[in-house]
C-alpha cells in the first residue's frame, strides 16, 4: 500500500488547529483461487492490477489546560 498525507495547521503554546488531507492506494495483487476454483470455474488466477484509492480529509482542534491537553 502507498500513502501520502498532508498535514498543516496553526499552534499556539494554549490551542491549535489542523487540517489534513491525504490519498492511499493498494498495490497490485497476486492473487491464487485454489479454493474457488469448484464453485467458479471461470475465475483467473494471477496479478490483479489496483482498482483505485482512497481520499481523507480531517480537521483536528486541541486546548491546553494546565496539567491536562484535549485533542
Amino acid at each position: 500500500m502507498a500513502e501520502g498525507t498532508l498535514t498543516a495547521g496553526y499552534l499556539r503554546p494554549k490551542w491549535g488547529i489542523a487540517a489534513e488531507a491525504g490519498f492511499e492506494r493498494s498495490l497490485p495483487s497476486n492473487l491464487h483461487h485454489k479454493l474457488l476454483w469448484e464453485h467458479y470455474p471461470e475465475i483467473r488466477d494471477g496479478w490483479y492490477s489496483s482498482t483505485g484509492g482512497n481520499y481523507k480529509f480531517g480537521l483536528a482542534a486541541n486546548y491546553t489546560f494546565p496539567g491536562l491537553s484535549i485533542f
